[in-house]
């Protein structure tokens, strides 16, 4: 369990919204998880997700929550929601390898190039905040070192050569962050919440199409939405419709 005051009462502050309500929700949500009333923990925490409040440590204790009363989709959920604000936290990345392990479906994907999977890798343990940040300080020691070439004669040979690789890796470091951007803005996730959810060819509900069975806790993609229905696409390309109430949006 998590109970970092300091950052939940930042976000609150950020969002301008009622610190000292969701710093009490927050503490109240603790206080039911330590005593195991896991159920009254995930009405406090889902209240302050209600308020519009965002933060890592609520999604990492509300993810446990859900996981002791077996509500495995909605603890893969909070897990990745958390795992979203905070991709290098070793206890998140723990919990959610844990719960994915007891999924009962295990989509095996093709091997990839290992640059491919590497630079997959790394652009995950990022956010785009994060490298946002980090292009902008190379950007702004470039220009530090540019500076020092100018001012110091004797200087200029490594200045220049330091100021060039701080351009080219603050140019680099913004094209991964221009694809996360795309990612994150044209991809659309789900996790599956229900415990099976039937995938038709069509947003019909009608046995002879239905395409396959899909169980709680499957992360999916979004291509498209009706009135009571998604169409998804699994990691192995299947794709189907399914009533939008078995999934919860990442």
């Amino acid at each position: 369990m998590r109970s970092s005051l300091i950052g939940i009462l930042l976000g609150a502050i950020l969002l301008a919204g009622p610190s000292e309500q969701i710093q009490q929700e927050f503490l109240a949500g603790n206080l039911a998880l330590q005593a195991e009333n896991y159920e009254q923990a995930v009405r406090h925490y889902e209240t302050i997700l209600a308020k519009g409040f965002e933060q890592a440590d609520l999604y990492y204790n509300l993810g446990n929550a859900y996981y002791r009363l077996g509500w495995i989709g909605k603890a893969v959920w909070a897990y990745e929601k958390g795992k979203q604000l905070a991709p290098r936290d070793e206890d998140i990345a723990y919990n959610l390898e844990l719960v994915n392990a007891r999924l009962p479906d295990h989509i095996e994907l093709p091997d990839l190039p290992w640059i491919v999977t590497w630079y997959r890798a790394v652009k995950h343990l990022f956010t785009l905040g994060d490298l946002l940040v980090a292009g902008s300080l190379l950007l702004l020691l470039s220009g530090l070192f540019w500076s020092i070439r100018i001012w110091k004669q004797d200087w200029q040979e490594w200045s220049t050569t330091a100021a060039l690789v701080g351009v080219i890796l603050a140019l680099a470091i913004h094209l991964v962050a221009l694809d996360k951007y795309w990612e994150i803005t044209d991809t659309r996730e789900a996790v599956i919440i229900a415990p099976e959810v039937a995938a038709y060819s069509a947003p019909l509900e009608r046995p002879e199409t239905i395409q396959f069975k899909i169980h709680e806790g499957t992360k999916v993609k979004v291509d498209q939405s009706q009135p009571g229905w998604i169409e998804i696409t699994l990691l192995d390309g299947k794709k189907g419709w399914i009533r939008d109430r078995a999934a919860l949006m990442l």
